[in-house]
């Protein structure tokens, strides 16, 4: 009986990843870009070694950033902007020509997928402006996160930077 205790506990605690035991805080662990999202804990960027790197330059007050190491999925690199111990903020920058902005829109509901946030508002004045040369959507949802797709100057318009933020 003892010995089926101790797996439940052992079990319990491995998948309680994410979540406090014993007044400590266990950050979610991730081994690629995919895995990122909004609202991760500080903590899973810090432990993440492989894929980020603290960046000093980025850290204000108690703002601290992290950047990815390596190039992610389509030569992409993350930034990834903590405070309070989450991240409240994540910026995608792709290479030209960017991606289309199907996949940017994909991006963004992988960024946010943990928050299941639904859009309010949608602005693209700046990009259907005429005097525009690169153009941005911007999409807020319920006052609560802002996602912005950023677009190169080429005819075709294509999505070269994709960022999620929290209020």
């Amino acid at each position: 009986m003892r010995a089926l205790a101790a797996i439940l506990i052992i079990s319990s605690s491995v998948v309680c990843a994410g979540c406090s035991t014993g007044g400590r805080t266990y950050a979610p662990a991730i081994s690629s870009l995919d895995q990122v999202r909004l609202g991760a804990p500080q903590a899973t960027f810090a432990a993440a070694g492989d894929l980020f790197a603290f960046d000093a330059n980025g850290h204000f007050g108690e703002k601290v950033q992290y950047v990815s190491k390596s190039p992610g999925p389509e030569g992409c690199s993350y930034t990834a902007h903590c405070r309070g111990g989450r991240c409240f903020g994540i910026e995608v920058k792709y290479p030209e020509p960017g991606i289309a902005r199907a996949q940017a829109l994909e991006v963004v509901n992988r960024l946010l997928q943990d928050l299941k946030p639904k859009v309010t508002e949608h602005d693209d004045e700046d990009l259907t402006a005429r005097d525009s040369d690169h153009g941005a959507e911007y999409f807020y949802f319920d006052k609560r996160f802002r996602a912005e797709l950023f677009y190169s100057p080429a005819k075709d318009r294509r999505v070269v930077q994709v960022n999620v933020w929290s209020s």
